[in-house]
């Protein structure tokens, strides 16, 4: 997975320079020149292997693509490999790609197929094919405990250490000393697997500055670390402070340390899961983490999810924290406006959506969402959304008036309130009866 999603990197670069025709220059190890064309940019390494194999015979498998100008290419090694665009092997202002070819032997194509199936298979090879980068490379990318056979210069090299870890995180523990002390090294590594921290040498894990910038780069660094830090209150507090989901890696006693959460959920939010079950239903601890991120809500113990005052705060926060409110406080209007937005946001009706039927059916409160949000009127019920002098008076801003036994139902409550609007049938007919008797009073005073 790690290999393809450097391959999809690889061929979104090549995507972004413009396809352009270029010249394809390919030549033995000893100068001669095996291959001279014009191609185009997008060509991967596997299409040029096609084109050798056509034109010379040469199996693809047993043909090894390196930069000829690999000092002047950005990459991390002169080997290319199959699935590469063409355009990484491209010296910058050039339109002229130069490979040298190099054939791999029957028994390194051997061993190619093996370690690809059994990476473990290295242990018994012999000392040319472990101090072979190909073959390593093919045994760490599918496991990274493989670098353990390698030789000691391989165990040294940056680039195949790092496709090694990149499988597993304690691969680092089999690379060479020098590169389990470099402190930069060790932080890349750190950001290709954080389990690589572990591995590091004894010097790099005793040093408390180096400790907190691994854990301010990577908060799931402070769970590769001993028990002995996780627990350290001090250490912990300064590490929850920079990045607050460290207190998932925190020791159990520190996650019950109310101060301690406290300012982790100040941090971050969504700490609040990692917290001990008591504090996830503090009411300080809460709105703490509440004022940070209102999906925190999530988190909060059953009792607070159904606690008002909690929930409004959570859903002004953050209108999708209603999603975590309780079934009761689904039904409060007050709540459900507090978690709408206005028209202007995108979704701010669809906390309708999980907003209770009655209040869904409720056409006064239905009326004052709709003039929020004219999005609400896909959560109308079946009764209201069927009825469209409701709808037509609710997206024209009309008001509505509590339902209550001497009335006809929302219906009539919206036609009364239609028949008031200037234009409507019912209004010109009303002026034309008072024109009517204005007429008749002035006869009859003649």
């Amino acid at each position: 997975q790690a290999r393809l999603a450097r391959a999809a990197w690889r061929h979104d670069r090549a995507r972004r320079t413009m396809a352009q025709e270029i010249r394809l220059h390919v030549n033995a190890a000893d100068g001669a020149c095996c291959l001279e064309t014009r191609v185009d940019t997008s060509w991967s390494i596997a299409d040029v292997k096609a084109l050798i194999c056509r034109t010379t015979g040469t199996p693809a498998c047993q043909q090894r693509l390196v930069g000829a100008n690999a000092d002047k290419i950005k990459h991390h090694h002169p080997g290319l490999a199959d699935e590469e665009p063409l355009a990484v092997a491209l010296p910058p202002n050039s339109d002229t790609a130069v490979l040298e070819l190099t054939y791999r032997s029957a028994e390194q194509v051997a061993w190619l197929r093996r370690v690809w199936a059994e990476p473990s298979s290295l242990g018994s090879a012999p000392e040319p094919i472990q101090a072979d980068r190909d073959v390593i490379l093919a045994a760490v990318r599918q496991s990274g405990a493989a670098l353990q056979y390698a030789s000691a210069e391989l165990k040294a090299d940056r680039a195949l250490v790092s496709a090694a870890i990149r499988q597993c995180g304690g691969a680092l523990a089999h690379a060479s000393a020098t590169l389990r002390a470099d402190r930069d090294f060790v932080l890349s590594a750190l950001e290709l697997n954080v389990g690589a921290l572990a591995c590091a040498a004894p010097e790099l894990l005793a040093d408390r500055a180096y400790l907190m910038s691994a854990v301010e780069r990577r908060a799931g660094a402070l769970g590769a670390l001993k028990e002995e830090w996780r627990a350290d209150r001090a250490f912990v507090l300064d590490a929850v402070r920079r990045r607050g989901a460290c207190l998932r890696c925190a020791a159990e006693v520190l996650r019950a340390d109310r101060a301690l959460v406290l300012e982790a959920v100040a941090s971050f939010g969504g700490a609040l899961e990692f917290a001990a079950e008591g504090l996830r239903g503090h009411g300080e601890v809460a709105r703490a983490a509440l004022q940070r991120d209102g999906l925190a809500l999530e988190f909060a113990s059953e009792e607070l999810r159904g606690d008002r005052d909690t929930v409004l705060a959570a859903v002004r926060q953050c209108g999708a924290a209603f999603a975590h409110a309780s079934e009761a406080l689904r039904g409060d209007p007050e709540v459900v406006m507090a978690a709408m937005r206005p028209a202007e946001v995108e979704g701010g009706a669809a906390p309708l959506e999980l907003a209770s039927a009655e209040l869904r059916d409720d056409p006064c409160f239905m009326g004052r969402a709709i003039q929020l949000h004219p999005g609400a009127v896909r959560f109308l019920s079946r009764r209201l959304r069927t009825d469209p002098e409701y709808v037509s008076a609710a997206l024209a801003g009309c008001e509505f008036e509590e339902e209550s036994s001497d009335d006809e139902g929302p219906q009539a409550s919206a036609a009364a309130q239609a028949d008031e609007r200037p234009g409507t049938a019912a209004t010109k007919e009303s002026e034309r009866t008072e024109d009517g008797e204005d007429e008749e009073e002035e006869d009859d005073e003649e």
